[in-house]
């Protein structure tokens, strides 16, 4: 939606220049046609931009957000496929049939990049979705407002006391019906390799008593080796969904080495099945 509110805008604006700058006094110059819509596109998205802008300031951080605000979480879904297109991503999405019909469910998935959580909230178009997050993220000028608003909840991990007040926070949010999702890796690993589980983010699920989609993500860490020339394949696997009275009575760090072998195994999965993952 957002790209073809960009690509109209742009045409729209190329066309009047064209025709003001060209064809009214009448000299047409064909081939400035191509640098024209490419200037034109550039301005329609600065103009996203500033809009984007507009609606964060309006938005502050000390308004205490209890559920996601709805227009704040459709602009995000479709800035995300926006970013697909700009990134130049073709996102491989399956096991969407294993997706709950409800939106009460955690989603736990492996961590390779910035991009990922962007390409997951396009992935879930009927579900919005909105992260734990390290809290540094949320301090970015506009972009942490709009954030806030639309549900996203910073954490920081060095600060126990703060960090168990958003797991509260998210465990209501959850049991209001709102999907959320984690990265029990904490940080990105950059790479194809995943880095150790923190377990502690599973007492989510425990108090929450929520049910838990598990994701493998894989190729996102090639997306800056090859941006912006080549095109980047990546993957985003629904894996299983993990019912809560299956686990109810396990400790968070069996749930979490679960969860990690289920992810490993399916990332081994889908490299030997697509040479593209290798």
């Amino acid at each position: 939606m957002i790209a073809l509110i960009v690509s109209v805008t742009a045409l729209i604006i190329g066309v009047l220049y064209f025709y003001f700058s060209q064809i009214a006094v009448g000299t047409v110059v064909w081939w400035s046609i191509p640098i024209i819509y490419i200037v034109s596109w550039l301005i329609s998205a600065l103009l996203l931009v500033i809009f984007f802008g507009i609606c964060g300031l309006s938005q502050s951080k000390k308004q205490k957000i209890t559920a996601p605000k709805p227009f704040f979480n459709w602009f995000a879904y479709h800035m995300t496929i926006f970013l697909r297109v700009f990134f130049n991503i073709k996102v491989i999405i399956e096991g969407k049939e294993l997706i709950p019909r409800h939106n009460k469910f955690l989603i736990v998935s492996n961590h390779q990049s910035n991009l990922d959580p962007l390409m997951i909230i396009s992935a879930f178009k009927k579900k919005p979705v909105t992260y734990i997050m390290k809290n540094n993220i949320m301090k970015v000028p506009v972009v942490g407002r709009w954030l806030y608003a639309s549900g996203f909840l910073p954490i920081d991990r060095v600060n126990n006391r703060q960090a168990i007040k958003v797991i509260l926070k998210s465990v209501d949010r959850l049991k209001s019906g709102f999907t959320m999702s984690v990265y029990p890796e904490g940080t990105r690993s950059k790479s194809p390799d995943m880095n150790r589980f923190r377990n502690g983010i599973f007492k989510i699920v425990e108090k929450a008593k929520v049910d838990m989609v598990v994701l493998a993500v894989d190729n996102f860490y090639k997306v800056r080796k090859r941006f912006p020339w080549r095109r980047t394949k990546v993957l985003i696997r629904i894996c299983k969904v993990i019912p809560y009275d299956s686990i109810k009575d396990l400790h968070t760090n069996e749930v979490g080495a679960m969860v990690q072998g289920i992810i490993a195994d399916n990332l081994a999965q889908a490299r030997r099945q697509y040479e593209w993952l290798r």
